[in-house]
C-alpha cells in the first residue's frame, strides 16, 4: 500500500502489510507461495505493469492465478467526453484518475498478460453498479457499426489469468 494511513489502518486486520513501492518490496514475498494474487484497481497505478507481472510469477504456485479489475479506457461516456466535449480531463477518480499512469482497452489488457506469460482464463465486463446498457443514440451507432462498440459499454473489465 502507498498510502501510509491506509497501510496503518490495514495492519490492524491483516497479518502482513507492506509500505511504498511493490517493486521495492518483491524480494520480501517468498517464492512459490500464493496461490492468487489480486490487483483490484492497481495495475494502471504501476509506471511498469509488464515488468511486475513477470516478476511476480515466481511468486506465484503453478496453478495460481492472477485475477485483477481495470479501468476501460474505451468506456463510451469517456469516449463521448474526449470526441463531443474535446477534453481530456484528469479527475479525482475513476477512469481518469490523477494517479493512473496506464490506460487499457479490452484488447491491451488481454495483452498485457499474454505479453507476460500469463494465459487468461476469462475476460469480462465488469456489471455492478454502474449501468452496462447504452443511451440510446450509442445503441444504435453500436447496431449500425455491427456490435464492435460493444466493449464500450463497460468502465472495468475483469480478468483471471493463469501462469501459462
Amino acid at each position: 500500500e502507498y498510502n501510509e494511513q491506509s497501510a496503518l489502518k490495514a495492519k490492524e486486520k491483516l497479518l502482513k502489510v507492506f509500505i511504498g513501492d511493490i517493486n521495492h518490496n518483491l524480494k520480501e514475498l517468498p517464492d512459490n507461495y500464493f496461490d492468487c494474487i489480486i490487483f483490484n484497481d492497481v495495475l494502471e497505478h504501476i509506471v511498469d505493469p509488464w515488468k511486475l507481472l513477470v516478476a511476480l510469477k515466481t511468486k506465484l504456485v503453478n496453478s495460481g492465478y492472477i485475477v485483477s479489475s481495470i479501468p476501460n479506457v474505451r468506456y463510451y461516456d469517456n469516449i463521448k467526453r474526449l470526441i463531443i466535449n474535446k477534453d481530456w480531463e484528469y479527475t479525482d477518480k475513476g477512469i481518469l484518475d490523477k494517479t493512473h499512469l496506464r490506460f487499457f482497452t479490452q484488447k491491451s489488457i488481454m495483452r498485457l498478460f499474454e505479453d507476460t506469460g500469463y494465459k487468461v482464463i476469462s475476460l469480462s465486463g465488469l456489471e455492478g453498479g454502474v449501468s452496462t446498457r447504452f443511451p440510446f443514440k450509442f445503441a444504435v451507432l453500436n447496431w449500425m457499426t455491427l456490435k464492435s462498440l460493444d466493449d464500450m459499454r463497460y468502465m472495468q473489465f475483469v480478468t483471471i489469468c493463469k501462469k501459462s
